[in-house]
């Protein structure tokens, strides 16, 4: 198993990250897709690691017949938010102003996030797939898949399934290990509805290393900008009701 893919398991940028260090001078529209980018990848992590950590839960505590009613809605919450994070992701890159759209790095991704349109459209439309007679006989939200690996000579390995609501034993997407690349024990979560599927876990490693091709060509715009803006503001006011005369204090981080 190669380990090349840290952040999957924490933050995606760092303090130091040109995406929380905008120039103050920046184009007000650069600077909105570039935020839109970050949280649309913050939240795809989020979901990512919550997801992850459920499934390996899970899969640890196999044998002590791990409840699917308390996996399904966690699991399905989190699996379909990474699902829709990226697909926005993919359209504010695809309009993000001074983006080259032709660049390698962007079309890698692009095709192998492809998916996360027909899957959102589908999921978007449920109300008219559910009444197609084609796609009735499949979960309403789909079906979980992943891999975890049992032993460190990668022989042995267990396949996880996870159907929201009814099962549909037909439809169902049993992973198999075959001619597959593992990056860490749990891999290849694989999100499914009918003939539509993601590899989540593929889908995030093209995420990280977007952000990674993204954040060596703003460095280089930003170096000659010192004057940059904090990212993300809290701020907390105490209002004291009982005089007229009391001003809001204010605290930020």
């Amino acid at each position: 198993m190669s380990n090349h893919y840290p952040a999957l398991k924490g933050a995606v940028f760092e303090v130091e990250s040109p995406f929380r260090r905008l120039p103050v001078n920046l184009d007000m529209t650069q600077r909105l897709f570039l935020d839109g980018i970050r949280f649309a990848v913050e939240m795809a992590q989020l979901s990512h690691v919550r997801l992850r950590d459920l499934l390996s839960l899970a899969s640890i505590d196999h044998d002590k017949n791990y409840s699917a009613a308390e996996a399904a809605t966690s699991g399905f919450l989190d699996a379909w938010n990474v699902v829709d994070s990226i697909h926005r992701m993919r359209e504010l890159l695809s309009a993000m102003p001074r983006l080259k759209k032709r660049g390698p790095l962007l079309e890698i991704f692009m095709r192998g996030t492809a998916e996360t349109e027909t899957l959102r459209n589908r999921i978007q439309h449920l109300r008219g797939e559910l009444s197609n007679r084609a796609l009735s006989h499949l979960p309403a939200w789909g079906t979980l898949s992943w891999l975890w690996v049992l032993d460190t000579s990668m022989t042995l390995f267990l396949s996880g399934y996870l159907t929201a609501g009814a099962d549909a034993p037909h439809s169902r997407l049993i992973l198999f290990p075959n001619n597959r690349e593992f990056h860490d024990q749990l891999d290849h979560i694989t999100l499914s509805v009918g003939d539509a599927k993601l590899d989540i876990s593929e889908a995030m490693r093209l995420v990280i290393r977007m952000v990674r091709g993204l954040e060596l060509s703003l460095r280089e715009q930003f170096k000659d900008d010192q004057n940059v803006c904090v990212s993300d503001y809290m701020m907390l006011f105490t209002i004291d009701t009982s005089t007229t005369e009391s001003a809001p204090q204010n605290t930020c981080s």
